[in-house]
């Protein structure tokens, strides 16, 4: 049984989903297989993409084989955020980029923790019925768009991919989509959120002349109240202003 995205469960029913495991342990695992990923953000205040593991006083051995074994197999796992007391949301799936025990690389995360051994690497993998996207280089992402096509009227072409792509960076950067203008957190309502994030173009497409190239920065994350708002501002207000208009 798969577990539903954004919702959250008890570590006895993760426990059940996963087929087994420690109960109280972030890295569960059975038969030499790391089976999930339970980070409380207040002891890991990167997770889920950088997770601190052991301590050195008293060590930790097991949870450090955990997560050597976790990024040797290149398995994915489910991750599980903990939200309140035994109540933890699913996030996604997750896969090992690696671990590291350098000093020198510790000493440049921020809000590493002090006791902590050593540094495990996670990626978000594409979420199941989604469509993946090849490996970019989000800093450089663009694509020309506003070429006018007779349809039943004239419209502005779109670039297919920017707006899944701009997510995936800003999913990338903070763990999690909200709106820009309203801090609306998507995640709240499960599916039903995530159908209203919607992708703003800082600079409209109408106001060109000839295709350009947009960029991952030149869009924003907005929810679909605060997108068809923002719309109606004459000119086109910008993302900042707009935000103070609605907290007027």
């Amino acid at each position: 049984m798969n577990p539903i995205l954004f919702k959250n469960y008890t570590r006895r029913e993760i426990s059940d989903l996963v087929g087994g495991g420690q109960l109280v342990s972030y890295l569960p695992t059975l038969h030499g297989k790391v089976l999930c990923g339970c980070f409380d953000p207040k002891v890991n205040a990167r997770a889920p993409f950088e997770i601190d593991v052991g301590r050195k006083d008293p060590p930790t051995p097991k949870v450090m084989k955990a997560a050597h074994l976790l990024a040797s197999q290149k398995n994915d796992i489910p991750v599980f955020i903990k939200q309140k007391a035994d109540a933890w949301q699913y996030i996604g799936r997750y896969r090992a980029t690696g671990y590291s025990e350098d000093p020198l690389v510790l000493r440049t995360r921020p809000d590493f923790r002090k006791d902590a051994v050593g540094i495990l690497f996670l990626e978000a993998l594409a979420p199941e019925g989604a469509q993946t996207l090849p490996d970019i280089d989000l800093e450089n992402v663009g694509g020309a768009e506003g070429r006018q096509f007779l349809v039943m009227h004239l419209a502005r072409e779109r670039q297919p991919g920017l707006s899944d792509a701009k997510k995936r960076q800003v999913l990338q950067r903070k763990g999690f989509l909200s709106c820009e203008a309203c801090d609306l957190r998507f995640d709240r309502f499960n599916e039903l959120g995530i159908g209203c994030c919607e992708v703003h173009h800082l600079i409209p497409l109408g106001a060109r002349d000839r295709p350009e190239t947009t960029r991952l920065d030149d869009l924003a994350i907005l929810c679909s109240n605060c997108h068809r708002m923002i719309h109606r501002t004459k000119p086109l207000a910008s993302i900042d202003a707009f935000r103070t208009l609605i907290n007027a």
